[in-house]
């Protein structure tokens, strides 16, 4: 099996993640991946975009979403995140979470392939011969 081409590759999560502090984030949003905490997923190919819902635990017993955004730039690396947790507007294990899930579930080949549209071709006119056959009418189509 050929390996896969990832968009979003490893190395731009740690490098958007290099501050010694952040790193233990990468090990929360693994764990957080395993966990299923990601309820939602979508990449627009054409802006380089990811979107997502992530379970956040916002107090003790307490349930709801994140919205999280990141932006790639054309080589695959982070250019900036989002989430709306309290502490998204900096980082958070969600914005890394995203990211592993974006890492292992977006290839190259989701992005549009341009060469793959449809070409329409032109129908050329036929003449066609009608034939009775009982109660049922048959065209046929000569060439």
């Amino acid at each position: 099996m050929a390996p896969t081409k990832h968009v979003l590759k490893l190395s731009a999560i740690v490098e958007f993640f290099s501050d010694s502090d952040e790193k233990r984030l990468i090990a929360r949003g693994e764990n957080a991946v395993e966990s299923n905490h990601i309820k939602s997923f979508h990449f627009v190919p054409e802006l380089l975009l990811i979107r997502g819902r992530s379970t956040c635990y916002r107090y003790v017993f307490t349930v709801a979403s994140c919205i999280l955004q990141v932006n790639l730039f054309k080589d695959g690396a982070i250019k900036d995140a989002s989430c709306t947790c309290p502490r998204g507007q900096y980082l958070c294990h969600h914005v890394a979470a995203v990211c592993l899930f974006g890492h292992h579930n977006i290839s190259v080949t989701d992005v549009e392939c341009r060469w793959a549209a449809k070409k329409v071709r032109k129908r050329r006119s036929r003449p066609l011969t009608k034939f009775i056959w009982g109660k049922v009418m048959c065209l046929v189509i000569q060439d």
